[in-house]
């Protein structure tokens, strides 16, 4: 089964299922996909713009490193009017991490602020254990690096299109 959730202006949450429905990616206007999963692969090379990062679910996973440039990949897509499906294999865990991120990164969100309003979307939304601890982290050092002044840096995306 086959599930799509808008979670913000132009963010989408899903599964491996949904991925493999063009009909239903085209008629929410997905431009952008982020594949959050090592295992998975991109399925409309030359149709949609991919960012394939190589995350594991799995509590001992680092996912945080991925964090940035994932938001860029969705600011990029954002900015030039696409819309961004986020998934993985289940649409549970490392997508909702990644969702998560972005909403801690670009609104400022507490870590269960981000859970709670992705949850409200996507009812299927449970990051592991390790995912929502380094969610905690991730917010930490925002706050930290605000309350210091610094600005958040962040590399330039550097897109793949399949």
């Amino acid at each position: 089964m086959y599930c799509i959730d808008k979670i913000d202006d132009g963010i989408f949450l899903g599964n491996e299922a949904v991925a493999l429905r063009q009909e239903i990616l085209k008629e929410n206007g997905i431009t952008h996909i982020i594949i959050a999963a090592k295992e998975l692969e991109p399925h409309f090379e030359g149709t949609f713009v991919y960012k394939k990062i190589d995350a594991y679910d799995q509590s001992s996973s680092d996912i945080t490193k991925f964090f940035e440039e994932c938001n860029n990949f969705i600011d990029e897509a954002l900015a030039n009017d696409g819309r961004v499906l986020i998934h993985c294999y289940q649409g549970v865990s490392r997508s909702c991490a990644v969702a998560a991120a972005y909403l801690i990164s670009k609104r400022g969100y507490s870590c269960k602020l981000a859970l709670d309003y992705i949850k409200k979307k996507h009812y299927e939304c449970c990051p592991n254990n390790g995912f929502k601890e380094q969610l905690e982290a991730y917010y930490r050092s925002l706050q930290k690096m605000k309350s210091n002044g610094e600005e958040v840096k962040s590399s330039r995306c550097h897109c793949l299109i399949f």
